[in-house]
């Protein structure tokens, strides 16, 4: 080949030769087959095309193995994963976007959920529990009300949780400041009128 560079000859070559596929049984040229320095020829023994397939199907079949050795991977490379979770997120801001809104739709209860553990470091449903389900006001059951009715009431300085309320008592002391002398006062005015 009179006037082609190395690369071209090369590229020429490899794509002349062809191996057969032990898996589809067909011959495809070199370039098909993904390297492996096990094999006598450097070669893998199956085509991209059913090595791909037969990954694919693994994953579909044995989903609890692949997320264990991939939360494995991840811990044993957690600056490696987080980098390249950030660099992916920057690269694909719109994309990432629309994903966490699409999500948030979905899924509003383990959002505010999430927000709470986030916020609070508790999701406060062990509270609840202890609270039997009930507003600690007025005792209303809080299973009644859509999840944007029930707050967890804490305290806007410290961020300590209180305990469980329904919107209207939430709003009630919200309103009167959280301050005790206020709600004793507000207890008096409606007591001797």
């Amino acid at each position: 080949m009179k006037g082609c560079s190395r690369f071209c000859e090369q590229f020429f070559f490899m794509n002349t030769l062809t191996k057969s596929c032990t898996k589809c049984g067909a011959d495809k040229p070199l370039p098909d087959y993904y390297a492996d320095p096990k094999c006598r020829d450097g070669l893998a023994h199956w085509c991209k095309v059913c090595a791909l397939a037969h990954a694919r199907d693994y994953r579909v079949s044995n989903p609890e193995r692949v997320a264990a050795k991939n939360k494995r991977w991840r811990e044993a490379n957690r600056d490696h994963a987080a980098s390249t979770k950030r660099a992916y997120r920057e690269a694909n801001r719109e994309k990432v976007a629309a994903a966490d809104s699409a999500w948030r739709a979905a899924n509003p209860e383990r959002q505010i959920d999430y927000q709470r553990r986030y916020t609070y470091g508790t999701d406060g449903r062990d509270l609840l529990a202890s609270q039997g389900g009930l507003c600690a006001i007025c005792a209303c059951d809080l299973a009644s009300l859509p999840p944007n009715q029930q707050h967890l009431d804490h305290c806007h300085e410290t961020k300590r949780v209180r305990g469980w309320l329904c919107h209207g008592c939430n709003t009630g002391i919200g309103k009167l400041k959280d301050d005790p002398a206020l709600l004793r006062a507000a207890l008096a005015y409606l007591e001797t009128a």
